[in-house]
């Protein structure tokens, strides 16, 4: 499976198109549909309350962020492209409704500035004038909302957020789904077809986050790359490549939760690249903890 065009990031298919606010940053929020729960206490939450939860709308176009629902501090944002850029509407509990729009994305931080609004003038009235999303995992983030009054800095509110996971009750197990193809295959896809099966691992990876399956995930770089280690007598060898000539390669893995090995198959059976290649189901052997 050729990965040079695309890399694996905490499950979720990122293309690597370097520094851009808009499609990079924007599947990065995508990624994160589900419900997010507090990591730590802090002034509006304690350790463990659902502080977010995410969800896509119009055929994921946008994504809509709830934070404390059902509580008097209700607010909703809405994260969208609008171009090249990433832009958000923030509907906040003071009855205003400020724009941001995403600065160029270096690594995983994500920094909006204030980009106008209604219902507010910005010279005077208290609003959210800046957000800093910190993606620290595919299921740990950190935000930081930068509040204005009287246009200047008032307060900054940080969160710590991880990922709810769904109990999948009994004794689940974890198994390593080991992503097998010829890499050359991928050279003799069209660009809309290697974009389908981009978007198909997208929807793929979030479901399994959301479910609660996803563990972990990696993509690796083509085997030409690799290097084999041997040592015999004492004696460190390397050679270029891999161990064995085979005619389909290790491209990637997903580590996953499954209740039992149908389960596990199943998840297999809807990896995109399942129907080029193959996908090896391996069980995870339980092993003490190192101290």
């Amino acid at each position: 499976m050729r990965m040079r065009s695309f890399l694996l990031w905490g499950g979720v298919l990122l293309a690597t198109t370097g520094a851009q606010a808009g499609p990079t940053a924007f599947q990065r929020f995508r990624g994160l549909e589900g419900t997010w729960v507090a990591a730590e206490d802090g002034p509006m939450a304690k350790k463990g309350d659902p502080v977010a939860r995410y969800h896509l709308t119009g055929g994921g176009t946008a994504v809509v962020e709830e934070l404390f629902a059902g509580t008097p501090h209700a607010m909703t944002t809405v994260y969208h492209r609008d171009g090249d850029d990433l832009v958000l509407t923030h509907y906040c509990m003071s009855g205003n409704q400020p724009r941001m729009r995403a600065k160029p994305t270096e690594g995983t931080t994500v920094s909006f500035a204030f980009d106008g609004g209604t219902n507010l003038d910005p010279a005077k009235d208290e609003h959210m004038h800046a957000a800093t999303f910190t993606f620290l995992s595919a299921d740990e983030i950190r935000t930081a909302w930068l509040e204005h009054a009287g246009g200047k800095p008032k307060t900054t509110v940080s969160m710590h957020l991880v990922r709810q996971k769904e109990d999948k009750g009994g004794s689940a197990m974890k198994y390593l789904l080991l992503i097998y193809q010829d890499e050359g295959s991928w050279t003799g896809l069209s660009e809309a077809e290697q974009g389908k099966l981009f978007e198909e691992y997208m929807t793929f990876s979030r479901d399994i986050k959301k479910k609660g399956n996803y563990l972990g995930g990696e993509a690796l770089q083509p085997i030409a790359t690799a290097t084999t280690v041997r040592v015999r007598n004492g004696k460190t060898m390397t050679t270029d490549g891999p161990f064995a000539e085979t005619r389909e390669q290790l491209g990637g893995y997903f580590l996953v939760e499954a209740k039992d090995l149908d389960e596990a198959i199943a998840i297999a059976a809807r990896i995109p690249d399942v129907r080029m290649g193959s996908i090896e189901v391996r069980p995870i052997m339980p092993t003490p903890p190192v101290d």
